[in-house]
């Protein structure tokens, strides 16, 4: 009997072999795109925290602070906060 190594090293059809690449190549893209969202997702909570402590200690205005959770990236760019008047796009 011929282990998994030797079998797929039998394997002669280039066909066979390109599906296998092509295969690991889309498993890496989605464990790749599932490690950004949970970044994000993470990313996006701490700030939630920390806007959150800001109004704790009234750093914050809860109505600002409330604007900046429910603004987007874009929204932020647009906004009178002084980070978000960038001059990047």
């Amino acid at each position: 009997m011929q282990t998994l190594a030797t079998h797929l090293l039998a394997i002669e059809d280039i066909r066979i072999w390109r599906m296998i690449l092509l295969a690991a190549i889309v498993i890496v893209g989605i464990m790749a795109w599932s490690v950004t969202i949970i970044m994000t997702t993470r990313a996006r909570e701490r700030t939630k925290q920390e806007i959150a402590a800001y109004v704790a200690e009234g750093t914050i205005d809860p109505k600002k602070a409330a604007k900046l959770i429910k603004a987007s990236r874009k929204d932020l760019r647009k906004s009178e906060v002084p980070w978000g008047n960038s001059a990047r796009t």
